[in-house]
């Protein structure tokens, strides 16, 4: 549902899911979305946009909350074409949409899939392969830019990292850290066992997801420096050896 690639969070998903904790008009799940999956590059308007498709579907249904009874009241000399106009895009604004039961059931059908393996298709990796050796320093300032980016990034992350884990009683750092390893192994497949029991803190609750996205996100950044880094050194080698001032020597990729 909306044209992206198996592996990627969809905006009608994303939508979905938010419309499922609350109801909500077309602003507000903007302005969530953009608080709730920064990272994910959502665009403006994209929540709008999957609101009609959602529609068009049948997942979420409309109407019309908080609409003043009575006459439009008139302004200077504003005539009831006008008026009418200017109420119908009051009306808009304040249109809450609710999730339908098919909508629901979309929605758990694919919380509870599987994700595609990931492809790895980036407009880096289509520059390096039509790579000739004149662009060689140009390219190696590019990679060089990019690691710069990743580490500010990297850095922006760990911040509001630390925001959101003063509010956490108990967050299980060592464990949760992707950063900082591999989690420790669970003796038992959690995957077969019964959903936790009890009431539940639910701000805490969505604190400690936000928190797991935020630490895999600073993973992700780390990461990708860390690959910008071979790839630079790699090409550095080979602008050495172009150079014949360093031939012969090892690079991180082999060859």
């Amino acid at each position: 549902m909306g044209g992206t690639r198996d592996d990627e969070l969809s905006s009608s998903m994303a939508i979905l899911g938010l419309l499922i904790e609350r109801p909500d008009t077309a602003g507000g799940l903007e302005r969530r979305l953009a608080e709730r999956f920064a990272a994910d590059g959502f665009v403006h308007s994209t929540g709008h946009s999957a609101l009609r498709r959602l529609a068009a579907t049948g997942y979420v249904r409309t109407g019309v909350e908080g609409r003043p009874e009575g006459r439009v009241r008139r302004a200077g000399a504003v005539g009831p074409e006008r008026a009418g106009h200017d109420q119908a895009k009051r009306d808009r604004a304040q249109e809450r949409f609710v999730v339908t039961p098919e909508g629901v059931t979309a929605f758990q059908r694919w919380l509870g899939t599987a994700s595609a393996t990931p492809l790895i298709r980036e407009d880096l990796r289509g520059k390096i392969a039509f790579l000739a050796p004149s662009d060689l320093p140009r390219m190696i300032d590019i990679l060089r830019a990019e690691e710069d980016m990743c580490a500010a990034e990297y850095e922006s992350v760990h911040a509001r990292m630390g925001e959101i884990e003063l509010g956490v009683e108990g967050a299980p750092a060592g464990s949760f850290d992707l950063a900082r390893g591999r989690p420790p192994e669970r003796s038992a497949d959690l995957s077969q066992g019964r959903a936790p029991e009890g009431p539940f803190d639910l701000a805490q609750w969505r604190a400690r997801m936000r928190l797991l996205l935020l630490r895999d996100e600073a993973t992700v950044w780390m990461t990708r420096r860390q690959r910008l880094e071979r790839m630079r050194a790699y090409l550095e080698d080979l602008f050495e050896e172009f150079r014949g001032a360093r031939p012969g020597r090892s690079a991180p990729f082999g060859r």
